[in-house]
């Protein structure tokens, strides 16, 4: 199960897609993005409930044209989070 709630802080992405083991998303990117550059951070909200927010750390400098963005993907176990559980991605997601 999954809910997009917004938040003005976090990284627009461009789509999510949350499985019941992991999160995909399709972010801005010029060539060099990737999960090393967003720092993730997940809250508890009940036994099963989490909230995800991606915040980009770093900026993309590269230059490779990248019109449908970069696809990104954390698996539950990465996030801390267990399989199955409810997770709301804050972020803005659409374009």
């Amino acid at each position: 199960d999954w809910d997009a709630s917004y938040s003005s802080d976090g990284e627009r992405v461009y789509s999510a897609d949350i499985t019941d083991t992991g999160l995909t998303v399709r972010v801005a990117a010029s060539g060099c993005t990737s999960k090393d550059f967003f720092d993730v951070d997940v809250d508890k909200k009940d036994d099963d409930t989490f909230t995800v927010e991606l915040n980009r750390e770093r900026r993309d400098y590269c230059k490779m044209m990248q019109p449908e963005g970069e696809r990104l993907s954390w698996s539950f176990a990465e996030l801390g989070i267990p399989d199955g559980a409810t997770v709301l991605l804050r972020n803005p997601v659409g374009r």
